[in-house]
């Protein structure tokens, strides 16, 4: 008899602060539509300020922009030492190197750019390590930019319906804002 009564005193204390919290969210919640409109404001600004300063949304890969992908079926070829070689053959250029790994084993380099064109690369690579075996795939950049439209519309829509959905569900238009701006 002694337990239960200790239990519900912590949950009598418990169950006393969540209203005390609840009832200065009632107060205040005006108040905090704030943060939800400060947190649009600054995410707008970095979406801004990324397209202002590359031209696109959010970086893209190779396989949305396009470019060109070799890939070196080779053990000896070091994917860090290859990337160095062409950044200092190319300065400014867009290029991935990575290493292809086959049950823990190393199996060859991928190199992926999309900014230089591939006799050039390929001329460089030869420079480097003479005649080596090579696969080139060259990417267009049509299917990944009706992909990249694609998918933003349809995220568009998923928050415009969304936010029906919570204005038809709640009916007040603050406390409805406040949802959907969070």
């Amino acid at each position: 008899m002694l337990e239960e009564n200790s239990n519900n005193g912590g949950r009598f204390a418990k169950n006393k602060q969540v209203s005390k919290l609840l009832e200065w969210y009632d107060k205040n919640y005006k108040k905090l539509l704030i943060i939800p409109i400060v947190m649009l404001m600054l995410s707008i600004g970095v979406i801004y300020y990324k397209y202002s300063t590359t031209g696109d949304f959010i970086d893209k890969d190779i396989s949305l922009k396009g470019g060109i992908t070799i890939t070196i079926p080779s053990e000896d070829v070091d994917a860090d030492s290859l990337k160095t070689y062409l950044l200092s053959e190319f300065p400014g250029s867009d290029i991935s190197a990575r290493t292809l790994m086959r049950l823990g084993k190393k199996t060859g380099v991928t190199i992926s750019t999309s900014d230089i064109d591939s006799k050039q690369l390929l001329n460089s690579l030869k420079t480097k390590y003479g005649d080596i075996d090579y696969n080139v795939e060259e990417m267009g950049s049509s299917l990944g930019e009706s992909f990249f439209k694609e998918t933003f519309t349809a995220i568009l829509f998923a928050f415009l319906f969304i936010a029906i959905v919570v204005f038809f569900y709640f009916r007040q238009p603050i406390p409805s804002l406040a949802i959907v701006l969070s």
